[in-house]
């Protein structure tokens, strides 16, 4: 039979089936292949943005560590200690008070430059010794009214009396240690140096001290 004389229906059919094109033959990997590659895919990036995010933290720790090192801690100076007083106890109460010298040791210590008055008297020209328990001070009477020279602390170790931290010196302890040795007799108060970087034993033995003011009192 010609083709010519196939039916049209049947022709139709055959040219369908003769142009059919077969689905394409997947290329890909098997699905359970594929996703293991997806998540090792995954981890990979995940690993690449951590090491990233980690850079500038390790960069920044070994500054730190390099700054440490390369700044030193400056010194800090502990304070000076402090000197104690020298070995004794409080002025005797007995010594407590005023005691004084008369103008004729104002005149010889201060070698006229302090001048008494024109007619000096027991009471217008003196040098005043104040003791407290702890305390001492030297001042003078004359034409200018009262001065206090010095002042400072005081301790007693039997028969020597020391003297310190004198704001006439102006030199603390240890340095200004003034020694002396004391004794009372009738009544008059004298001083004997065993030394003194400072000037107080020009007037502390310059004479004897007493308790009142009055003429004719002794060494005035």
């Amino acid at each position: 039979m010609d083709d010519k004389q196939l039916p049209t229906g049947l022709d139709d059919y055959l040219n369908r089936f003769a142009t059919f094109a077969a689905p394409p033959r997947p290329l890909g990997i098997p699905e359970k292949r594929g996703r293991g590659l997806n998540l090792l895919a995954a981890v990979a990036v995940v690993a690449v943005v951590v090491a990233i995010l980690a850079v500038p933290i390790a960069v920044g720790r070994l500054q730190s560590r390099h700054t440490a090192s390369a700044v030193q801690p400056s010194a800090v100076s502990s304070p000076a200690p402090t000197s104690s007083p020298p070995p004794g106890g409080p002025v005797p109460s007995q010594l407590w008070g005023n005691w004084y010298l008369p103008g004729a040791a104002v005149r010889q210590v201060t070698a006229g430059t302090i001048p008494c008055p024109s007619n000096p008297t027991p009471t217008n020209c003196f040098f005043q010794l104040m003791l407290g328990g702890s305390t001492w001070s030297i001042s003078f009477v004359a034409s200018g009214g009262i001065v206090v020279p010095s002042q400072g602390n005081v301790v007693v170790n039997s028969n020597e009396m020391d003297f310190y931290n004198s704001a006439y010196c102006g030199i603390q302890l240890p340095a200004g240690l003034g020694r002396f040795t004391w004794r009372v007799t009738a009544g008059v108060l004298y001083f004997t140096l065993i030394s003194d970087t400072c000037s107080r034993a020009n007037v502390l033995t310059n004479r004897g001290w007493t308790r009142t003011l009055v003429a004719g009192q002794p060494g005035g």
